[in-house]
């Protein structure tokens, strides 16, 4: 019963998925025109869009909407690889190729935001508020400012010749282009959907972990190392205060480490007690993660017949 449930669930987060994305076709409105219009003009109320808008649309299943998509996942992936590689100072000598290939990919993604903001208004959740207003919202939305800090930074440099150091960090941004991908279009609408499908779950298992992290911390600070049993312990600081062992806390409840030198019993205890209790409360979060990505790819793999 709970599989179907996420399941149903899990359809209706793809369809609020659908609808979060500034470019995608409204379904409503193909069925509303079916409705309202006759039978015989159906066929072309389904091409209203024009044929700049199926082809950035990254569900349209045109063959140029499909080699777009190709076209400019290539161009992102390239473009956040040389990013990465800028940074490497053994490759200082390659500068003007980096900076040739980010004034190229730069343009590519000036052309793409300026056509997406042409053809923006034909979505009638843009649409609705005129072809001002409408284009003014869809600029202010979160694709779109991250595709303007991706590109627009080098046209500033270029055009004014005064290269401007805080502008060069906006282009991480660039990084986050790769999410605009279809691949990782999809990993991203799969997690917001096991996110909010298990956030009441997760929202429990946060607070118990904050507790953990503030109890650990508090019975390390009252019973670390005192007297010679300090000399033993290879940095006294962690133990200062309260904010000190709850770094150490939260390394311990992770797995990631702990007090290091030899403890006392009592301190030895509590660290004893958080592998045995506070390792498995914070190993909730996750999986019940596991189980929400489980059950989310139960539906593919039913229509799949596997």
């Amino acid at each position: 019963t709970n599989i179907k449930v996420v399941s149903q669930n899990t359809k209706k987060g793809e369809e609020h998925a659908a609808k979060s994305n500034p470019l995608s076709i409204d379904e409503g409105d193909s069925l509303l025109d079916q409705h309202s219009t006759p039978k015989g003009q159906t066929r072309n109320n389904k091409n209203k869009h024009s044929h700049l808008y199926k082809t950035l649309n990254s569900k349209s299943l045109s063959p140029s909407a499909h080699l777009f998509q190709k076209f400019i996942t290539s161009v992102i992936v390239f473009d956040a690889l040389i990013y990465i590689l800028s940074t490497e100072p053994g490759l200082s000598h390659l500068s003007r190729f980096f900076y040739d290939t980010e004034a190229a990919t730069s343009t590519i993604f000036a052309i793409e935001y300026i056509a997406r903001l042409i053809v923006c208004t034909e979505k009638r959740g843009y649409g609705k508020y005129g072809p001002i207003r409408g284009r003014w919202k869809y600029m202010c939305s979160s694709q779109a400012l991250v595709d303007a800090f991706a590109t627009f930074p080098f046209f500033v440099e270029l055009l004014s010749g005064i290269p401007l150091p805080r502008l060069t960090y906006l282009r991480v941004f660039r990084v986050l282009r790769i999410t605009r991908t279809q691949s990782c279009s999809h990993a991203m609408d799969a997690v917001w959907r096991v996110l909010y499908f298990n956030r009441e779950i997760l929202h429990v298992a946060c607070l118990l972990g904050m507790y953990l992290v503030i109890i650990t911390s508090v019975l390390m600070y009252y019973l670390r190392p005192r007297g010679k049993d300090v000399e033993y312990v290879d940095d006294p600081m962690e133990f200062s205060s309260i904010a000190s062992t709850m770094v150490m806390s939260i390394l311990m409840l992770t797995g990631q480490g702990g007090p290091s030198g030899q403890l006392p019993w009592y301190t030895q205890g509590v660290v004893i007690l958080t592998g045995i209790f506070s390792v498995a409360m914070f190993a909730i979060p996750a999986s019940m993660l596991t189980w929400g990505f489980e059950v989310s790819v139960l539906p593919a793999t039913r229509a799949s017949g596997i």
